[in-house]
Formats: C-alpha cells, structure tokens, sequence
C-alpha cells in the first residue's frame, strides 16, 4: 500500500480559478491592481483605468482621467484612488470624480512607475526623471537627495512593515530617514525580511526555499512585484508558474515551507490580494481570480469515479470506487491506497462489530464474491446461490442476528456462518428496492417506490406509506439522527412524528428555487441538517428547522452549496451507496460525481465583507443621466431606470437585492440578481430609491444606498391649476345648480298662480253667491225680529236667528279671507297680518297695534303660510271673543327663528276652556296647535298678566327662514338679471 502525506489535503487545486479575458469583457495589458473601500477593484492597463465589479467592466469613468496608458496605482487612507500614466501625469479619484494633479513634475513626461503614501500622510511618486513628493498641489522633486544625480530612475517606493518609506532600482535601495524627508542607502534584504515576514536567508535548503530564493534574486523592480502576501500569510509569487509558499507542520513540531503551483503559465505582470481574501493576477491577456474553495477536494473522478463512502471503526473514512477505482483508508494523517482489495464493487458497509464488507461485481461473474476486512485482514464469502455481483446491493447487520444481503432478487440473510437456504422476511413487498441504510440503533430501513420504506427491527418489518404521511416521491434515504428521523427523496423530505411521517417540502433555496432529487440527509450533533441533493449540499439550520415545525405552512429555506463552492460535479443517484459522512472531526464528506470533497462543519468559511451598493447609472425616458445626489427630471417623464451594482468579487453571480421605491413602494421588493429596476407612470413629486445588498453567504449590507429624485409636474398637474380646475367644476355646477332651482323656481310659480287663481274663483264666486244670500237673508230676519205685531217669543227666536245668521256671515267672510291670502306666494308676514287686523277691525270695535322687532328675514313659504294662519286664528279670537279696546301684535326676528305674540287687554279667556284646550264643536285653537306641531314651532295660550289672553309662537330658525345657499342663489339671480350675465 502508498501512503500519500497529508500535506496535499489543501492543494492550490482547491482554489477556484477565474479567468476574464476578452470573451468577458476584460481589458488586456492589466499592470497593476487595486481596490477601494466601495469595493471595486481597479484595473491599470494600456487602454487606459477601468473599474470591475465583480460582474461587469466599466472604462468610460469620467474625463477628469489625463491620459490612457495608465502605469501605476494606489489607494490612500482615505480612500482615494491615485493613478499614474506613461506621459508621467498624476489623476486621483476622490468622491467619484477624477481630477488631475500633475504640477510640478517634468514638463516633458516620463512615466509614472509607483505612487505611495508614508507614514505621515505624504503622498510620493517615483517616475523615469525622479522621486517626487506632494507639497500641497505641488509635486517636489527629492532625487538629487537620495540617488547619484537628479535624473536617476526610481522603479518603485513602498513601505515596511516598521512605518518607514523605500525607494529602489534595481540595484539600490534608499531608506527614509524617520521624521524627515530624507533618505539614506540600504540593504534589499530588509525589503524581504518586511514583505515575506521571515528572514529568508537563515531557511535551509529545500525545494520551496531554493524556488523562493530564484524568485527574489530576480532585479528588484521585478521581484517586487512578483511576490504578494495573502491575509491567511501565504506568500504568492509569480516564478515560472503561479506559486503559492505556505508553512505547514512537520513530525516534531517544526514548521517547514512548502510550495504548491498552479498548472497554468503565470504570464502576469502583477499580483493583488483583496479584502475578501482572493487571489488577483494581472496579465497581458486580462486578470485570473482564484478563490479559496470552501469544500476540499480529497479525491478527483479519475482517482475514485462514482464513490461510496464508509465510517471505519477507528472513525476513519473508507472511499470505495463502484467502477474501476482503487480503494482508499482516509484518515487525519493521510490516505491509504488498499491495492490488495482490487477494483470493482457493488457497493461496502459496516456491520454493528465495525467490520466492512465489500460486494465485488466484477466484469467477469467468477470473481465475484463478498469480501469482509477483519483486524486489518480480509476474508472472502461466496454469494449465495444464483446470485452475482450484478444483482447484489448492499449487506447491512441483520436485527435478527447475521447479517442481511439486499439483492434485486429479495432479502438474504447469513448467519452462523452459512446461507439460509430462502429468502426472508417474504411479507416484504416484491418489488426491487430503491436503497436500503441501517441506523445507530441496529435497524435497517428498506426504501421502495411510491413512498414507502419498511423498518426493521428484532419484532420484524413495519411498513409506511402515503397513508402515514410520507410524501417525498420515491424515498432515496433514511438517516435517524439525534432528534428526529428523516426520510429524503425524490421530491422532498420528511421526519418521523410517532407513527406518522410530516413533510416539511418543499426544500427552498434563498431565490425560491425549490430544491429536488435528495439523495442523502446527515443531522448533526448541534442539529442542522445537511441534504446532498442535485443543486449541491443544502444546509438547513436548526432554527430554520424549528420555525417549520412550529408553523407547518412555512417552507423551509437552505443555504446551496455548489461547484462555486468546490464541490465536485452532480448527484450520483446510487441509494446503495452511503454519500455523505460527518467524522469525529465535524468534517462532512460528500460524493458527487467528479469526486470526493470535504468541509470542516465548525470552520465553514464564510465571506464577512458585506457589499456596498454603488449606483452606476439612471435613465428616464431611455435617456442617460448622471447619478446625482438630488435629481430634477422633467414633467411627464414616464419610465425611470435606475443602474446599480455592489462589488462583492468572490461570487459575484450570488450576490442579491432587495429595492424600494419610497412614495411608490409600500414594501421592499425582491430584485435577485438583477442590478437595475425600472419604474413607469410615476407621477409629478418626490421619490427615494432605496437599495440593499447581500454576498454569496446571504449577509446583508449594515446601511441602505439611496439616490434621491423629483419629477417635476406639468402645468395641469401643478396645485394652482388644480385648484382653478376644482373652481372651475365648482362654478360650472354651481350655474346648473342655479338654472335648476330657477326651474323648479318657474314650476313652482305656475302651480302657485294656478292655484292663487283658482282660490280666487272659489272666494269672488263664494262671495258673489252665497255670501249675497245670507246677508239678505239676515236682514230679512233682522226686519221679523223687529216686528212688535209678532208675539215675544217667536221674535225672540228671530233674535237668535239673526244672531246665527251673522255670525255665519262673519265666520264665513273670514273663510274667504283666509282662503285668498293662503294663496299669495309673497312671504311678507307682517304686510298680511296688517291685512287681517284692518279686515277684522272693520267689522268690530276693537282698535289694534302691529309692531317688529329685528331684521326682517326671507321666510320659507310652506312654513310662513302656516304661521299666517295661526295668526290669523288668534288675531280673529281677540277681535270675536276679547271684548278688548286694543289688540297688539309683536313680531321678533331673532337668530333662534320667529317669535310672535298677540295679546289683547279684553275679559281673558276662560280657565276651563284653557285648560281643555279649546271648546267643544269649536275647532280653532285645535287647528292652531295641530299647525303649530306640524312646523315643529312652540305654540302656548295663556292669560296675560295684566288681563286678556296672549298668544306666544316660537318657530325654530331652521324651519322659517330661508338658508343661506338659497339666499346666495337669489343674490346670484338679482345680479344676473340686473348686469346680464
């Protein structure tokens, strides 16, 4: 057997290696690399800077850049990108516009070879003329104080690890003497001792150090450059290849050096390390990323092609090949190749006595038998008869006692060392199984078809089905973990509740992908559960996995891990076959089809750079503008675009946005991966655009980017035309308000004098007639009861006759009089109670005195003619019934309504009639209070205080007087008629 060391566990295989070249949009000629806090990295190249985002490559940045060769680079502390060219000009960056500062150095131009900042602050740039500082805005030439004669070449300045600025050639270094800005001569060697972060010079001799040491001996204006520390203390380097120097431990605890190269010529100029802990190299055909990989790669497809894996009984993991593939023993030390086994196999797995049986299926049937490894030896077991390596599965520790073979023909068990001559547990169903697994606790799960798994254990098999609640298509696996068991499968998966089984599918990635084809699940001691499933590994934590149970509706949501990640291929659907293991180590091993690879489950790498939101463009109406802080776009502007991106360059392709559109959006809103949004039939105002950001690992950015715009409003959308617009509609229905009142006004007045006229009719005929009649007929009576030659009596009846007869007349002129002034449409109240005074006091003795008191007011006509008429039946009675010299009328218009008192100084009315409420066969005061409650007015008789009788009517204002709409409309009536308009 070979014992491979285990220092190739984490070769620079293991790394993710990008290219973009112009297939992707990358500049070629790329000399030199940086990054600035926004996380853009900067490219310097022949055509001139250009910006990458991990997605796309930006050159048009603005025309503050000098030139278009740029030659050197360098970010400040403050953030500041500086930028050298070959004509020897000077460009930084700072708050997004690019401004040039080139004042001071040579006239005639050489280019800039680097630019750096000391400790102090002070900005340095070293040229083909000189080494030049920033004096304000002025470059200041210090050449003649460092090198032999002004016009020496200065390759390169940086700074050690100690403060101190260097300058070099490539056969001198110069030190800046501390506090000044002077330098003095030095020794290259204290360059490295600073870069690598060892003295190279006292390691012994060996492959690494020997490459290293060919590297630095190289000019330094080239060994420079060619060597970069990594955030990890990896030293990479740009010999032959590209190289990557690490220290590993060796047996007695030493550290040695060891080096790993890729397989690809470096061609690079240059080498950068980002804050997220990739790897950049520059060269003339673009720039390559390589990424650490969070799954290491132990075995490829050609090493172990479509694996199994098995847990020794030392917590080992054996990789068995099914196809042609050597068997490996992998443990914390290394990997052990067991050539004695041979090739070709079923499928193995461990028994409850950690011995490891393997199924040989080889090409030619006559080799196949089972072979079962013991105390490190091997014994071989025939199958039983009629059955080959083509038809086994897999043999697993029978409940029962021996061991029980799994085949496509049934179950078989093997005990006390012989074959039961029948198949067993035949109640089973008869169909092949799809995969078979045996758990913590001795059992041994049988997968069918059609969601159903069989358990046994030492009472026998249970079945279940979609009657106990498994739903996962067809069940791939079984793995019973520390607190639940799960079932996984085609569609979904699902953990055992009692006797029934919960589904908790579908599995859903962050972009709402639903996750299928589950081959394998392992839950973890700390209880996240681990799927292998066609996307890639999926993990679910356990508050995830909380949150479902708690609430069954929810989906579950995974976090992916795929070929991005290091995993090597897709899913092999082998049930048979275990592919996926945690160690004692917490490490989860993985088989997928182009090989094996694991991941350390308590150090899972993890990018902790949130990305930052950047906004690279914004359209309206397909029309560019720039991305100012406070933008006016024009009215009726009816699409909005706005561009953005977030420079996140380890997994650029995962990186998600979420937007929100303050004064349009009530919600964020799920972008994915797109980097713009687009906005239409926004209305004239103020708006927000809002967007956040998440890497590859789903951590989101601690604070929102936000770009801020108005849309102006076009003259009918301003509040001034608005409002003319509501009083223009106002005005419009006021006037058809107004022709509509004058309408009804018109059909009112006819009906009125329709009706005035025919109660005229019926008084002047009334009058003409019978009126005539009774008047003739009192007097014949008045003459019969004056005739002494009739007796007493018979004249005494006249007398009554006559009596009755008058007051016929009286009450019958005073009917006529009502009738006629119940018609007029004129709403003057105190004109018609003048008119019943001067009518009543013709007829008796009693004088009367009419007065007012406020402003008269327009009175509503239904409720004016009811007053008029209660008047006039008080009026009558103190003229008929008072007996009283004088008879006042008072009328107040007052802001609560009417009031109206009609009193006299006569006899007073009697206390039985009043408090009856009238007299009987006598209808007036019934009538005067029955009109009174129709109107909602207070109406109360009383005796005065003095003497005779009072009547008070109180009418509320809201009943007698004419609303102010309708006096505004009569006003507007008045006004037409009198100005014509």
């Amino acid at each position: 057997m070979t014992t491979v060391d285990a220092r190739s566990r984490r070769p620079l295989t293991d790394f993710s290696i990008t290219p973009y070249a112009a297939q992707q949009g990358a500049p070629a000629n790329v000399n030199w690399l940086a990054q600035t806090p926004d996380g853009f990295l900067w490219l310097c190249t022949s055509e001139g800077v250009v910006r990458f985002d991990g997605v796309s490559f930006e050159r048009n940045l603005g025309n503050g850049l000098p030139g278009d060769s740029a030659s050197a680079m360098f970010v400040d502390r403050s953030g500041d990108l500086w930028v050298g060219f070959n004509d020897g000009r000077i460009a930084r960056r700072a708050n997004g516009v690019f401004s040039e500062i080139d004042q001071g150095l040579p006239k005639a131009g050489r280019i800039i070879w680097s630019i750096v900042q000391d400790a102090g602050g002070n900005m340095w740039a070293t040229s083909g003329y000189g080494l030049y500082y920033l004096d304000g805005s002025l470059w200041r030439e210090v050449g003649h104080d460092v090198g032999a004669n002004p016009g020496s070449v200065y390759g390169l300045a940086g700074l050690l690890d100690d403060g101190r600025l260097f300058v070099a050639n490539n056969k001198k270094v110069w030190f800046q003497i501390r506090g000044t800005m002077s330098f003095e001569p030095g020794d290259s060697k204290e360059i490295w001792r600073s870069k690598l972060g060892f003295d190279y010079t006292q390691l012994p001799p060996g492959p690494a150090v020997d490459k290293l040491k060919t590297i630095i001996e190289r000019p330094l204006g080239i060994s420079l450059r060619a060597i970069s520390r990594d955030a990890t203390g990896a030293l990479w380097a740009l010999g032959d290849n590209v190289e990557r120097f690490h220290w590993v431990g060796s047996p007695g605890g030493k550290q040695q050096l060891v080096v790993d190269e890729l397989s690809y010529s470096a061609d690079a100029y240059g080498l950068f390390s980002d804050r997220e802990g990739n790897v950049w190299t520059a060269s003339i055909d673009g720039i390559r990323r390589l990424r650490p990989n969070k799954f290491q790669s132990v075995f490829s497809k050609d090493t172990v092609p479509l694996a199994g894996l098995v847990r020794g009984v030392h917590e080992d993991i054996w990789i068995v090949p099914t196809q042609a593939g050597d068997v490996y023993d992998v443990t914390m030390e290394g990997s052990t190749k067991w050539d004695a086994l041979g090739r070709g196999f079923a499928s193995a797995s461990s028994d409850v006595d950690g011995n490891i049986w393997f199924l040989k299926n080889d090409a030619d049937p006559k080799n196949d038998d089972i072979r079962i490894l013991k105390d490190g030896k091997f014994e071989h077991l025939p199958y039983p008869k009629g059955l080959n390596g083509r038809a086994v599965e897999t043999i697993l520790s029978d409940p029962a006692g021996g061991h029980l073979l799994v085949s496509t023909l049934g179950l078989y068990r093997y005990k006390d060392g012989a074959w039961l001559p029948d198949p067993v547990y035949v109640n089973l169903p008869r169909d092949p199984p799809r995969g078979a697994r045996s758990d913590r606790f001795g059992r041994v799960w049988i997968m069918y078809a059609d969601n159903r798994v069989a358990v046994i254990d030492k009472s026998g098999p249970t079945m279940f089905s979609s009657e106990n609640g498994l739903s996962v298509g067809d069940p791939w696996s079984v793995y019973v973990g520390p607190t639940k068991t799960w079932v996984v499968g085609l569609s979904g998966i699902a953990y055992l509740d009692g006797n029934r089984f919960v589904s908790v599918s579908p599995v859903i990635r962050s972009n709402g992908e639903a996750l299928k084809r589950i081959l394998d699940a392992v839950e973890t001691s700390d209880g996240d559960l681990w799927l292998n499933a066609g996307a890639g590994v999926a993990h679910i934590s356990r508050s995830e996995i909380r949150r479902v149970m708690e609430s069954p509706s929810q989906r579950p949501i995974a976090d992916v891990l795929d070929e991005e990640d290091g995993l090597q291929g897709g899913l092999v659907p082998d049930n048979f076959t275990v592919s996926m293991i945690v160690d004692k180590s917490r490490r989860l091993w993985v088989v997928r089809a182009q090989g094996v690879s694991w991941i350390d489950l308590d150090h899972v790498p993890h990018n902790a750079v949130p990305p930052l939101v950047s906004f690279t463009r914004m359209d309206a109406d397909d029309k560019h503008l720039a991305t100012l802080p406070a933008m006016k776009l024009p009215a009726l502007t009816r699409s909005v675009r706005i561009g953005f991106t977030a420079p996140s360059l380890s997994i650029p392709e995962r990186v998600r946005f979420r937007v929100k559109l303050d004064g349009f959006d009530t919600a964020w809103q799920d972008a994915g991966a797109v980097r713009s949004s687009t906005y239409t039939n926004l209305g004239p105002g103020k708006y927000k655009f809002l967007v956040r950001a998440s890497n590859e690992d789903g951590l989101w950015g601690e604070q929102d980017a936000s770009l801020s715009f108005a849309i102006a409003p076009a003259y009918y959308q301003t509040w001034w035309f608005r409002a003319i617009a509501v009083l223009v509609a106002l005005c419009a229905l006021w006037r058809l308000l107004s022709l509509r009142i004058r309408q009804l006004q018109s059909r009112l007045h006819l009906q009125l004098t329709t009706r005035h006229a025919e109660r005229e009719r019926i008084a002047r005929e009334l009058h003409d007639t019978l009126m005539q009649g009774v008047h003739g007929l009192l007097l014949q009576v008045q003459s019969w009861s004056g005739d002494t030659s009739l007796a007493e009596s018979r004249r005494d009846q006249m007398k009554r006759a006559e009596d009755q007869a008058r007051s016929m007349l009286i009450e019958g002129r005073d009917r006529i009089i009502e009738l006629r002034n119940s018609t007029s449409v004129d709403a003057n109240l105190e004109h018609n109670l003048r008119e019943i005074c001067d009518e009543s006091a013709a007829i008796y003795a009693s004088t009367f005195v009419l007065t007012s008191e406020g402003v008269a007011r327009t009175l509503r006509a239904e409720s004016a003619g009811e007053v008029l008429n209660i008047g006039r039946e008080a009026i009558r009675n103190a003229f008929a019934h008072s007996h009283a010299s004088k008879i006042s009328v008072h009328v107040r218009y007052g802001a609560d309504g009417l009031h109206m008192l009609v009193s006299d100084d006569g006899c007073g009315i009697p206390a039985d009639i009043l408090k009856a409420g009238g007299r009987d066969g006598h209808w007036g005061i019934v009538g005067m209070r029955e009109r009174a409650k129709r109107i909602g007015a207070y109406l109360e008789i009383r005796r005065g205080s003095q003497a005779g009788t009072e009547f008070v009517l109180k009418v509320p204002a809201s009943v007698i007087y004419v609303a102010p709409a309708r006096k505004v409309v009569r006003m507007i009536d008045v006004m037409r008629s009198k100005f014509r308009f």
